[in-house]
């Protein structure tokens, strides 16, 4: 047998590392329902540093498109439809996280926004791309600097204010407040924006 023959191998080396098989079947154990629609955002910002863009849109139009069934019930339902397993190599092709890529013209209302062309190399360096955690330190530092520059435009819900007391102290309209989740998403804009439902360890509790 080789490490391409039906029974998946751990890591890549074959007579070294031990066999898994059908570990798909503990996948309800493994991965945990957390993602675009588990989540309190109001916004979603994704960030892709290959196309050099940021995509923005409410968090509720990215939900609306998820395909059923979001929640698994039983195990072929990780990979019905567009859902797909998320396999890195550094994890020994173990799933990580489950969930759909969709481009961002299918997402209602998203806006692409070009990154500015120092940003990224302002804020990334060699050794952010090897981790996770840095890489999305990365990202939410790009969105705040291009929130301070005034490039990120919102789609915002306005309120007229006819309370006479606060006209009277020069308010006339109130915006909703914003949550915002941030993702470096690398290059979604060719593969389509990352949309997760499940994850294997989302509280850093298993």
């Amino acid at each position: 047998m080789n490490c391409l023959q039906e029974n998946r191998l751990v890591a890549g080396k074959c007579g070294v590392t031990k066999m898994y098989r059908d570990l798909d079947n503990l996948l309800s154990i493994k991965l945990h329902e957390y993602g675009i629609h588990t989540e309190d955002s109001t916004h979603r910002v994704h960030v892709d540093i290959v196309s050099k863009k940021i995509f923005i849109y409410k968090t509720a139009n990215g939900v609306s498109i998820l395909p059923e069934p979001i929640s698994v019930k039983k195990d072929e339902d990780f990979e019905a439809g567009w859902y797909r397993l998320v396999r890195p190599r550094w994890n020994n092709f173990i799933p990580t996280a489950r969930g759909v890529r969709v481009f961002y013209a299918k997402i209602e209302d998203c806006v692409s926004v070009d990154i500015p062309e120092n940003f990224i190399e302002e804020f990334m360096t060699p050794e952010d791309y090897t981790s996770t955690t840095a890489k999305g330190e990365v990202a939410t530092k790009i969105v705040i600097g291009m929130m301070d520059k005034g490039l990120v435009p919102f789609a915002i819900s306005v309120q007229n204010i006819d309370d006479i007391k606060f006209q009277i102290k020069g308010v006339d309209l109130q915006t909703s407040n914003f949550l915002i989740q941030v993702k470096f998403d690398y290059d979604c804009f060719s593969k389509g924006l990352f949309l997760q439902t499940h994850e294997i360890n989302p509280y850093k509790q298993h």
